[in-house]
């Protein structure tokens, strides 16, 4: 019984909405953020959102849409350490210990597309962090 209750509230949850905002506002006022740079080569990875402005994202797509304004981004990331090279894997285990910064504040303006990705480019582990990589007209 506990199991099924369990499940129910997990089913529940998983049909909120895809946001944590207002459901009547116009798309023109939302801002379409892509979150797969799919670069590895590059040490750009792919990122996955966890929250938006401290409150938990369910929803675990590459593409997502939110308001326009100032928003902090708290991420998983998605790194492919066969990409890297010797030297950064011997830093695998400050990776694992995620000592690298796991979000981004930023200011997302109307009528714009933003790609971000996670920036594993920079010699020291600390210095990783997810960055703005594109921001084109929408």
């Amino acid at each position: 019984m506990k199991t099924f209750i369990l499940l129910s509230m997990i089913s529940v949850l998983m049909m909120l909405p895809d946001t944590i905002y207002a459901q009547n506002s116009s798309n023109l006022e939302k801002v379409t953020v892509d979150l797969s740079p799919n670069q590895p080569v590059h040490k750009l990875f792919p990122l996955t959102l966890l929250s938006i402005d401290g409150k938990p994202v369910a929803r675990k797509d590459h593409q997502i849409m939110i308001e326009a304004g100032q928003h902090t981004l708290r991420f998983s990331t998605n790194i492919d350490f066969r990409y890297l090279t010797a030297s950064d894997r011997i830093l695998r285990n400050q990776v694992n210990q995620r000592t690298y910064q796991d979000s981004l504040t930023f200011n997302f303006e109307t009528g714009k597309r933003y790609q971000l990705a996670f920036d594993a480019r920079p010699d020291r582990v600390e210095d990783w962090k997810p960055i703005v990589l594109h921001t084109t007209e929408q």
